[in-house]
């Protein structure tokens, strides 16, 4: 189900401009193309639409957060997040971008949880 719904998302995003949004985005040229991981509710996609960017992908495992994310910045710029399990999509599925950014899990590592690092199966997830 995740890999059709890329197929879906990169088809609609290569189809449509991020850029006609300017009371979001600068009027800057595209000037490269990435996949957002662990997307959160969008800030990356906020810091790099502003530099020229265009999100291919963004993917969220959490749907309270991709709902968000969703809401803020999918509707009408293209419709391409997969509110969905990263894990689950093979590198080939995965659109044509010029970076790859995420904001990573973090409770593996943090020193309010039982720190368990790579032992943590989120502590592995930017391998």
């Amino acid at each position: 189900a995740v890999a059709r719904e890329i197929a879906t998302c990169a088809a609609t995003s290569a189809a449509h401009d991020t850029r006609d949004d300017e009371t979001l985005h600068t009027a800057r040229p595209e000037r490269f193309r990435y996949v957002e991981l662990f997307a959160g509710i969008g800030g990356f996609r906020l810091a790099l639409d502003d530099l020229g960017g265009r999100c291919c992908l963004a993917s969220e495992i959490d749907p309270a957060a991709a709902a968000t994310y969703i809401a803020n910045l999918n509707e009408g710029r293209g419709g391409n997040i997969v509110a969905g399990d990263i894990t689950e999509v093979g590198n080939s599925e995965l659109p044509e971008h010029d970076l790859l950014v995420g904001g990573f899990p973090c409770q593996p590592f943090s020193a309010t949880g039982e720190q368990r690092g790579l032992e943590d199966e989120r502590g592995n997830l930017f391998l």
